[in-house]
């Protein structure tokens, strides 16, 4: 999973989407962060909602901290 967002990220950084940034470092940051809340998601199916509402919230951040802005 991790590979596919290195693709995704630097195409992302080439078309001015994303700051240029260290797109490997993007896509570890990223997929482990969604991976964590998959494995929370598993072993708390009972808080589902709160789960995806983190999901949400992270990656808004995400975009946030990484979205290109010219200056």
């Amino acid at each position: 999973m991790q590979e596919a967002f290195v693709k995704i990220f630097k195409g992302m950084i080439e078309k001015n989407i994303f700051r240029n940034d260290d797109y490997n470092m993007m896509a570890l940051e990223y997929t482990a962060t969604i991976n964590a809340l998959i494995n929370q998601r598993d072993r708390f199916p009972d808080r589902e909602e709160q789960i995806i509402e983190k999901g949400k919230k992270y990656i808004n951040y995400f975009i946030q901290v990484y979205k290109y802005e010219n200056k």
